[in-house]
């Protein structure tokens, strides 16, 4: 038996290589897409607290002389939309921020800023998330967001 005009048969099953390539890359994205969709949540609870830190210190640095009754409308903010969200903030006189989370407050949303000063409280996830900041060498500023990530259930 004699084979002739086989020279060429060797070039089509070359081609699985890269057949086997492209079936990897995709099952690779394939992998990658729905760990990412159904994986972890994520926290952005301590991002929310310091953007609202850093608008809240914004207004007061541009209203030096700030009348705090009228100040969400002065600053911009909704306080029914910050209560519902669960973003809390509280404005004391005082520079120091633990006696600020139990102090009277020039203006305050929310409660229960001890949460902030707990020693497990920054490792936890379970707690609220907060940014201290102070202002013009005048107040103490606490933002808190306690607002529960959301999760993706499978």
């Amino acid at each position: 038996m004699e084979i002739k005009n086989k020279k060429g048969a060797l070039g089509n099953q070359i081609m699985i290589f890269e057949y086997i390539f492209i079936l990897m890359v995709v099952s690779v994205g394939f992998f990658v897409g729905i760990s990412a969709f159904f994986g972890q949540s994520y926290d952005f609870r301590q991002t929310q607290a310091d953007l609202l830190s850093y608008k809240i210190s914004d207004c007061l640095n541009q209203n030096e002389n700030m009348d705090f009754n009228n100040f969400f409308s002065v600053c911009g903010l909704n306080k029914e939309l910050l209560e519902k969200n669960n973003l809390d903030f509280k404005i004391c006189d005082s520079m120091d921020f633990s006696n600020c989370a139990s102090a009277s407050a020039k203006v305050s949303v929310g409660s229960n800023f001890e949460l902030c000063f707990l020693t497990g409280a920054s490792n936890n996830d379970k707690y609220p998330k907060c940014s201290l900041k102070n202002i013009n060498s005048k107040y103490a500023l606490i933002t808190m967001v306690n607002q529960k990530p959301k999760e993706v259930t499978s």
